[in-house]
């Protein structure tokens, strides 16, 4: 515009152009030089707005990446400590089973010593009794997971039934009627080994499965989000 404005004087000088002329010269002039200055303006303004949308863009990443990596921690930390807690009742229900499993065969092999077999039937019962309160207090940080929720309505109310009943243990007539109550228990403490899976499921320390958990409830990426094209 500066060399377009220079040539003009030049051409009118050489011209020899008089006022009449160089007035609205000077006045298209002045004109075109204010509407591209406001034209520079405007694109450095918008420039200036899409480079601080950019960076607001930027800092909601750096944001939304670092609550991300934080609930992937937590997710962690939370499924360590789940395990090590399922672990614990498993072991709780392994210990009663080999207390329940122990009373029986001393009873049948000193089936005549009724004395013996109620302290036993007793020291059973008092054993569970303890077992089952610890499994109570474990299980209360997992209540909403499937772990707790088979344990709660399926392994629990069957190998309660079997401790209700280890009265048999010094109630039996016969030793046969004894060992028949022992092979029926056999079903029920099978249940616990279903708890397995269950157990993998909810806290499995995999860092795949931690992320893919996570994701299902982070809001969306800044970039990709509903708003976004």
């Amino acid at each position: 515009m500066l060399v377009v404005g220079i040539a003009l004087v030049a051409g009118g000088y050489i011209l020899d152009w008089r006022a009449t002329r160089v007035g609205p010269l000077a006045t298209w002039l002045s004109g075109t030089a204010t509407f591209t200055a406001a034209c520079v303006a405007l694109y450095q303004a918008h420039r200036a707005q899409i480079e601080a949308n950019e960076a607001k863009l930027v800092a909601e990443e750096a944001r939304w990446d670092a609550e991300r990596q934080r609930r992937v921690d937590t997710e962690m930390v939370r499924r360590r400590e789940g395990m090590q807690l399922c672990m614990s009742i498993l072991n709780r229900f392994a210990e009663a089973r080999v207390v329940y499993a122990d009373a029986f065969r001393i009873a049948a092999l000193d089936f005549d010593n009724m004395p013996a077999r109620i302290d036993r039937g007793f020291n059973v019962d008092l054993h569970w009794r303890k077992a089952s309160a610890e499994i109570g207090v474990l299980s209360l940080p997992m209540r909403r997971t499937r772990f707790v929720h088979q344990l709660a309505n399926e392994v629990l109310p069957a190998v309660e039934d079997v401790f209700g009943r280890c009265h048999i243990i010094s109630e039996a007539h016969t030793l046969d009627e004894l060992l028949e109550h022992f092979e029926s228990s056999n079903v029920p403490f099978e249940l616990i080994e279903t708890l397995q899976e269950p157990v993998l499921d909810d806290f499995a320390p995999d860092i795949a499965q931690a992320t893919k958990a996570v994701d299902a409830d982070m809001p969306p990426h800044p970039r990709h989000g509903p708003d976004r094209p």
